[in-house]
């Protein structure tokens, strides 16, 4: 789970890349998923730890169609990066997509947002 550096506590279902493939249907009570208006809190940098690896996301607003960021995992013992991805959430042809860039695949990932609710996005 991630949390926002500098809160307290923590944000349930955060962690895009695991939101985006928790539930494949649309959600009956969701808000209006074709802006990024029900994403705008994700803005900000978010940190989570699991085992020897530290998880660091940091996103911001490039523009009313599209908010950018850049994750990265570092090794808690060594200090080293271990790995990382350029993300964005895209408005495109009234939806809101999650694009993943990562290193083993050759052209990003786009995962259509489903539902989204105040603190959630899947």
């Amino acid at each position: 789970m991630l949390a926002r550096e500098g809160f307290r506590g923590s944000v349930g279902a955060v962690a895009l890349a695991t939101a985006f493939f928790a539930l494949p249907a649309r959600a009956a009570a969701s808000e209006d998923c074709s802006t990024l208006e029900p994403a705008r809190w994700l803005i900000g940098r978010w940190t989570a730890t699991s085992g020897d690896e530290r998880l660091v996301e940091e996103w911001r607003r490039a523009s009313d169609a599209t908010f950018e960021g850049e994750g990265t995992t570092w090794s808690i013992a060594s200090g080293e990066r271990k790995g990382g991805e350029s993300l964005r959430l895209v408005v495109m042809a009234s939806a809101v997509y999650y694009v993943a860039k990562v290193s083993h695949n050759p052209l990003p990932v786009p995962f259509e947002l489903t539902s989204c609710a105040p603190g959630r996005l899947v």
